[in-house]
């Protein structure tokens, strides 16, 4: 499977974050526990253990913290992996610059504190 990035920034975590991925078709009700592999300025890997109804194309809002600074940002399910045991899933963000001004702060602060 190919996957292109043609971003200049992603920070992948040494250990994975959790995270809620929600389905916005279905009012926000549909919450599924995930871990954040990694996150650039306008996207995110992730896996869980469930993929109820989550195909690409599939429009959520991700909410995560880092260092105390939760994010929230709506998107689009770009592309899914089964595994035996899990789902890694790629996801396009639609942020804007206070997101990703405030996200690159917080993953500076993370680096130095786990440096």
């Amino acid at each position: 499977m190919f996957f292109k990035r043609n971003e200049p920034f992603r920070f992948t975590f040494d250990q994975p974050i959790t995270g809620k991925l929600y389905d916005t078709t279905n009012d926000g009700h549909l919450a599924i526990n995930v871990s954040i592999l990694d996150v650039s300025k306008n996207g995110a890997k992730v896996y869980c253990k469930d993929n109820i109804q989550l195909k690409s194309g599939k429009q959520i809002k991700l909410s995560y913290s880092i260092d105390d600074t939760s994010f929230d940002a709506i998107g689009t399910i770009t592309w899914t992996k089964p595994s035996k045991t899990s789902y890694e899933m790629g996801i396009h963000l639609n942020t804007d610059d206070a997101y990703h001004s405030t996200m690159i702060q917080s993953l500076k602060k993370l680096k130095r504190m786990n440096s």
